[in-house]
Formats: C-alpha cells, sequence, structure tokens
C-alpha cells in the first residue's frame, strides 16, 4: 500500500498546536516596535519549515527544524522542543532513516509526559510512531499505537486531521494483514474527513490507497478510475511525492490490467521523480515494477537493468528497515530488563543456582544426543542440496521416501507429537505434495517475512497439519524447511553469470533472508562454504 503518502500530512499534524499558539493575538505582538522574541522567531522559521515541506526540499526543512530546536531549548520552550523533534523524527522518515525517526518519536513521548495535559502531543507522536511501525512491517504495534490515539481523541477531544490521519494508518495496517475490506472501509473514512475539511491532497492520498487496495481486490477497473481522479485533482505546488505515488498506484493499475506499454509513461515519471527528490520506497518499486513490464514486453536487457537497479535500491532501503527493527528490539529488551531488576534478587540467583545444579546433571547426556541429532540433520541437509542433476522437489519427495522406509524399519518408535493426528498416510501424502508444489510454483521462501501461519493459510492447511507434514515426511521444522529452498535459490543464482557482479548481501535478499548474518551462517551449515567461498568456486570453476 502506499504508506508513504501517509506522512504528507503528519508534519502538518504535529504543527497545528504550534501554529495556533503563534497566531494568538497578545498585548506584546501588538507593539511594532518590540524587539522580536523568541516565540516570534519560531513562527517565522515554521512557516518557512512549511513551506519548503510542502514543496519536497525536505533538506531544508531539516536545516529550519534544527534551528526550531536550538531555540527551544536555549530559552526552554518545552512545547516548540516537543514539536521539533516529533518534525526531526518526520524528516528522518521521509528520508528513510527509519530506527532515526523512531529514536526522535521515542524522545518526543518522554519529553511530552513531563508537560500536564499532554495528550494532543501524545496522539500526534502515537500517530507517527504507528506509521513507523508500519513501514517497517510491525503492524500489530502500528494498531496498538493507532487505537490508543484513537481513544485519546475520543475522550480529550481532537481535530478531524487527527481522526483523518489514523484512519489512514489502520488502512496500511489492514492492507499489510490482507484484510482488505477492513482497509477500504478506513481508507474511505480518511477520504470522507478530506472532503469535509475541502483538502485535495487529503483526497489524493486517499483515492491513492484505495486504488492499492482495489488492486489487490482484483478489481483494476475501480482502481484505475481512483488513480485517474487523483491526478486530476493535483495542482502545481502541492507535494511531488503525493504525485509520484499517484503516477506509480497508475503504473501499477495498467500492469494488473495488462496494458504493459501504457504503463511506462507513468512508472518512468515516478521513477524520475523518486530518484531528483529522494523517495527510496518509490525508486525501489517502480524499479521492480518496469523489470517486470519490459519481461512482459520481452525487453530482456531493460528488464535486466531495472531488476538489477531495484535489487540495489532494495538493499539499501532493508538496511534502514532492519535497523529500525533492531532499535525496537533494544527497546523492548530494556523493558524487560528493568523488569527483572525489579524482582527479588536472591529468590532468582537461588534458582539459578538450583537449575545449574539439576542442568549439569543432564547436560553431557543431553549435549551427546543434541550433536548426534545436528550431524544427522547437516548430513540429511547435505544430501538435499548436493546432486546437481535432480530439482530440489524431486529430492525432496526422496527424502520423504527414504524417511518413510525408516520409520516402517522401527515400528516400534513414534511421533508422540502428532500420535492423535486426524491425518490418514493419503491425507498427509497429499498435503506433501501440494506443499512442495506451491514452493516450486509460487516461491514463497522468496518473502524474508514468509511464516508457517500465513504459508498454511494459503494452501488451505491447518498450521497443526502443515507442521505434522514437514516433521514426518522431511523431519523438518518450518524454518529448516524454508532455508533449504533459499539456499538452492542462492546456489543458482550464484552459477548464473548474469548475476556475477551481484553482492553477497544482494544475493541473500533475493533469494530471501532477511540480513547477510543469517544467509552467511544458514548457507554454511547446509553447504559447507560461506556463500563467498562458495562463489569464487563457481566463478574459477566457469
Amino acid at each position: 500500500m502506499s504508506k508513504a503518502c501517509i506522512f504528507l500530512f503528519i508534519m502538518m499534524v504535529s504543527c497545528i498546536d504550534l501554529y495556533a499558539q503563534n497566531h494568538k493575538p497578545s498585548d506584546q505582538t501588538k507593539e511594532k516596535d518590540m524587539v522580536s522574541s523568541p516565540e516570534e522567531e519560531v513562527k517565522k522559521l515554521t512557516d518557512l519549515q512549511q513551506k519548503f515541506y510542502n514543496l519536497g526540499n525536505f533538506e531544508l526543512f531539516k536545516e529550519y527544524t534544527d534551528s526550531i530546536l536550538y531555540i527551544a531549548r536555549a530559552n526552554d520552550l518545552k512545547e516548540f522542543e516537543i514539536d521539533a523533534v516529533i518534525r526531526q523524527g518526520v524528516y528522518f522518515n521521509q528520508v528513510a532513516k527509519f530506527d532515526k525517526a523512531l529514536t526522535s518519536y521515542l524522545e518526543a513521548m518522554d519529553l511530552a509526559k513531563t508537560l500536564p495535559k499532554s495528550y494532543q502531543k501524545e496522539t500526534v507522536i502515537l500517530i507517527n510512531m504507528g506509521n513507523v511501525y508500519n513501514t517497517i512491517k510491525y503492524t500489530g504495534k502500528a494498531k496498538v499505537a493507532f487505537n490508543k490515539a484513537l481513544g485519546y481523541i475520543d475522550t480529550y477531544g481532537g481535530p478531524d486531521i487527527y481522526k483523518m490521519a489514523i484512519h489512514m494508518g489502520l488502512g496500511v495496517s489492514s492492507h499489510a494483514n490482507k484484510e482488505f475490506e477492513e482497509s477500504l472501509e478506513h481508507t474511505k473514512k480518511a477520504k470522507e474527513i478530506g472532503i469535509k475539511l475541502k483538502r485535495t491532497d487529503i483526497i489524493i492520498a486517499a483515492l491513492n490507497n484505495m486504488a492499492d487496495v482495489y488492486n489487490q481486490l482484483n478489481k483494476p477497473e475501480k482502481a484505475l478510475e481512483c488513480t485517474e481522479e487523483a491526478l486530476h485533482l493535483y495542482e502545481p505546488g502541492q507535494s511531488e511525492e503525493r504525485r509520484a505515488l499517484s503516477l506509480f498506484t497508475m503504473g501499477c493499475t495498467l500492469i494488473n490490467l495488462k496494458r504493459y506499454k501504457d504503463a511506462i509513461k507513468p512508472l518512468d515519471l515516478a521513477l524520475t521523480m523518486a530518484i531528483s527528490n529522494k523517495y527510496p520506497k518509490i525508486e525501489k518499486d517502480a524499479h521492480k515494477q518496469l523489470s517486470r513490464v519490459y519481461e512482459e514486453l520481452e525487453d530482456f536487457q531493460k528488464a535486466n537493468q531495472h531488476q538489477k537497479a531495484y535489487t540495489l535500491a532494495r538493499e539499501t532501503y532493508l538496511n534502514t528497515i532492519s535497523d529500525a527493527k533492531k532499535l525496537e528490539v533494544e527497546k523492548d529488551l530494556s523493558k524487560k530488563e528493568d523488569l527483572l531488576k525489579e524482582q527479588n534478587v536472591f529468590i532468582v540467583f537461588g534458582l539459578v543456582i538450583l537449575f545449574l545444579i539439576v542442568g549439569i546433571l543432564f547436560f553431557s547426556i543431553w549435549k551427546k544426543k543434541k550433536i548426534d541429532q545436528e550431524r544427522k540433520k547437516i548430513k540429511e541437509d547435505y544430501s538435499i542440496l548436493s546432486g546437481e542433476h535432480l530439482g530440489l522437489k524431486s529430492k525432496m519427495q526422496e527424502l520423504a521416501k527414504k524417511i518413510q522406509k525408516q520409520q516402517e524399519d522401527e515400528t516400534t518408535k513414534t511421533q508422540p507429537q502428532y500420535k492423535n493426528s486426524s491425518l490418514t498416510d493419503q491425507d498427509r501424502d497429499r498435503y506433501m505434495n501440494q506443499i512442495l508444489d506451491y514452493m516450486e510454483k509460487e516461491k514463497p521462501y522468496l518473502d524474508f517475512e514468509i511464516n508457517q501461519t500465513d504459508l498454511a493459510a494459503k494452501l488451505n492447511i491447518s498450521s497443526h497439519h502443515f507442521s505434522e507434514v514437514l516433521s514426518f515426511c522431511f523431519e523438518q521444522n518450518f524454518y529448516n524447511f524454508i532455508n533449504i529452498y533459499r539456499v538452492n535459490e542462492a546456489k543458482k543464482i550464484m552459477k548464473d553469470p548474469q548475476y556475477d557482479r551481484y553482492k553477497i548481501l544482494a544475493i541473500g535478499y533475493e533469494a530471501g533472508f532477511k540480513s547477510k548474518t543469517s544467509f552467511n551462517r544458514v548457507f554454511k551449515t547446509h553447504v559447507g562454504l560461506t556463500p563467498s567461498e562458495y562463489k569464487k568456486k563457481q566463478i574459477s570453476l566457469n
């Protein structure tokens, strides 16, 4: 979904209180000859700041934000300081530095809690944090933030622009969770607020998001109507990013309608604007869609050029998301550590000693058993990924037959976790082949966010039965099973001469790994060589 368009309103949302404060008449401001106060200086800078934000010049926007923050801190203007810190987060979000954006919002939240009646400030901060969580795919946390903000508005009141931003954010969260009808309802509410306020920028953003949802619901004709209406409403002086999103969404819609030649122009325009104005997500996605268009038109040279550009843009973009996720994990761990410190230290220490004594008695036995199991598993996984004359599907089927024969030979052995399973042997075989067919054709392992629940749902298999099939037929858990396919994909990429110039990290991302660390660790476990060593070996063979 076009998540970036939501942020085009957030800076304006965060400025509402400040703008109102700066335009209140007072006896002091009526005196023409009075020396400019810090508050008046902040007002002037805020007007310039707003101007450059609307023009999409985020670097100048950041310079004015820093100046406002300096004045606020020098004169102990706490509310202005909070607004400036929020807008620093807006800047970092716009330039895809999501970890820094999250840090700014957390700092602003801490500052806001020092003020009496800080609910309006906290509402703005929660909306911004929710949008960052959406971007880094923490949609559960995003919904919590948005609903908390909505609760503040219901209790203490707030302008319609806040409600609009919340509905847009909840629409994105629902879209990410594939709740498309719910996403559409939230987005329509945001559009209604835009019409009420006579704000074409809000209406355009809502139309972009509605088009995206209609594409997901396989209604491209309605999607095209939305994008055409959005571009018709666009006026000079409005956000270039919003227009780039409209053009990108139109290009995607034309692809869904199989009008590939017509899709090139809006996608090219969106890409040019994204590169010129540093909109990294639009740049990444536009390259991807143009690669798809040229592939359909059998212009494989251009398709390959855009695919390579997409890989590089994706690598940069995903790194920023990973940094933000790391920050959020560290924040959660810090909270847990604070809770632990509040516990009775002596009781915890005693329990630790007790567990250590008991653990030592069984450790050597368990360790030996674990090493034997890991050795057997690595040997089996290595055998799956060797034998280049066979496809991976065939190898997995052979492995299943081998395991089944072992189970028949050892009739006294059971699988206690599935002893009450309702699956017959025929059902299990059918599910196994269904899973292998889907893995071969749809390649879900290329999505680094894939999980067992989502994959099982796509196959119309319960998560429990899905897990049983993997364990019974392949003796694998979900992530080991997925990683076998990712390693196989990485090997194929490294054997292909057209990817010779790809960096190891780019190959890992292309194969579905979310980080270089996990790629190196999993690949070496399965293949016996690091990705770099394996790639050098293939180059020398070629």
